[in-house]
């Protein structure tokens, strides 16, 4: 029997990268990435809803991801996760996504660093 856990998201980065060490000294970069999906309800109004998802990366991977900052237009592909853990006698339960690759969509900010230039902004 063939199984398989693969997701990919492209969307905006939430905020900054986030960056800490294990206690064996293994970099740890998570990053919150929104997707937004929308739609006209039955009144011919448009809707909308935004997700959030947790990305998680580790090692050469959160290299790269360490330098994202929030707006960052990015694809990502990875396994989803879940892990729970207990704080002050509750209970809490983590549902995240554990990246594979982390990929750059901005266009204007690809163009300049294949080109060597700062991003001015300018498309």
């Amino acid at each position: 029997m063939y199984t398989m856990n693969q997701l990919t998201i492209i969307g905006f980065a939430g905020n900054d990268a986030e960056a800490h060490y294990t206690p064996n000294g293994t970099l740890v970069v998570t990053i919150s990435v929104a997707t937004k999906e929308s739609w006209k309800d039955a009144d011919g109004n448009w809707q909308s809803r935004t997700d959030w998802h947790r990305i998680v990366s580790f090692g050469k991977q959160a290299e790269f991801t360490r330098t994202l900052t929030k707006g960052s237009y990015v694809m990502v592909q990875g396994a989803v996760r879940t892990r729970e853990y207990e704080r002050d006698g509750v209970k809490h339960r983590i549902v995240e996504v554990r990246a594979d690759t982390i990929g750059k969509l901005d266009r204007a900010e690809r163009r300049a660093e294949a080109e060597g230039e700062p991003d001015t902004g300018d498309a």
